[in-house]
């Protein structure tokens, strides 16, 4: 039959996990120490997760400890960040050094690059690659359109269960897992954009109603401007002119907050965009249009009928 896995590792953490074991790594066992995140991970994680191996080899079974870690001069990885922390800026140079990780000496046999084990929260942490198996197992599944997902899930079931009957078949999707990260910061945008629709549309009406009332303040106004001679386009500039120059007003007022507070929420995040210019300009941009639009309408109305019915009530 098909195959329906194309990698499978096992590892102490996984991508989004938080890892919590941390250990003292240093080049020299008399010299100061960093603290690491620790992984144990098997030969097929660096596959299984597509990470990249700047320089070195990957564990092989042979590089599992015996009987207990540290009887031996134990092989170990580090990602880049690991290296800045202790000093190397090569990766290359890294490979067949001797480090300590807390009284036990080891050699590195590989260097990878850095990803992220957590969300874009967080900063990049040195981290150490031990081999051994771990208790978390990953399945790279085939993207096939001929497998059945369900049928391939429920094969997978059935070999664990004959494989580890009095363990629990219990699963989930790294996608889902690492999505959930960013489930606060998702909810607060849905909330976020709906008291905008609802500000924007409060505004509007608003607008509309202020319009209105002012055009019909200003009608006999129009309508003599009209026999006069003025254009409908001066007639809407004449209107919408003192509208613009308010928006203009409250967008120096709100561009500098508005900058203010979007910096402040990135801050919450070691990987960020900058905010651009055009991100505060076209919302201002939009809503001069917008009331363009809502005046225009209401002075059109005006300018549309004979000015001899607003004028012979004079």
């Amino acid at each position: 039959g098909l195959a329906l896995t194309k990698n499978i590792a096992s590892s102490s953490a996984i991508p989004g996990n938080t890892i919590g074991w941390t250990g003292a790594v240093k080049n020299k066992e008399d010299e100061t120490s960093f603290d690491f995140t620790i992984n144990v991970i098997d030969p097929g994680f660096i596959d299984t997760y597509d990470l990249k191996l700047l320089a070195g080899r990957n564990f092989g079974e042979k590089d599992f400890p015996g009987a207990h870690f540290g009887d031996k001069v134990e092989p170990v990885m580090l990602n880049k960040e690991g290296l800045k922390q202790l000093g190397i800026t090569k990766a290359e140079d890294a490979i067949g050094t001797t480090i300590y990780w807390g009284n036990n000496k080891c050699f590195v046999v590989g260097v990878l690059d850095n990803f992220h084990q957590e969300s874009l929260k967080k900063s990049i942490q040195p981290q150490l690659f031990t081999a051994n198996t771990g208790s978390m197992l990953s399945l790279k599944l085939v993207n096939d359109p001929e497998v059945n997902f369900a049928e391939m899930l429920e094969q997978i079931r059935k070999a664990w269960n004959e494989s580890f009957p009095n363990n629990a078949f219990d699963y989930f999707f790294l996608e889902n897992a690492f999505d959930e990260q960013y489930a606060a910061d998702e909810q607060m945008a849905r909330l976020f954009n709906f008291f905008c629709v609802l500000a924007l549309v409060i505004s509007c009406l608003g607008l509309f109603a202020l319009s209105s009332f002012t055009v019909q303040q200003r009608t006999r106004e129009v309508s003599i401007r009209k026999v006069l001679g003025a254009s409908a386009a001066h007639l809407i500039q004449l209107l919408t002119r003192e509208y613009l120059y308010l928006i203009l007003i409250a967008a120096a007022f709100a561009i500098p907050l508005s900058y203010w507070g979007v910096n402040e929420w990135l801050s919450g995040f070691a990987f960020h965009i900058k905010p651009g210019v055009w991100m505060f300009l076209v919302p201002v941009a939009l809503i001069m249009v917008i009331s363009i639009i809502a005046i225009s309408t209401q002075t059109i109305k005006v300018i549309v009928e004979n000015p001899t019915e607003n004028l012979k009530h004079e």
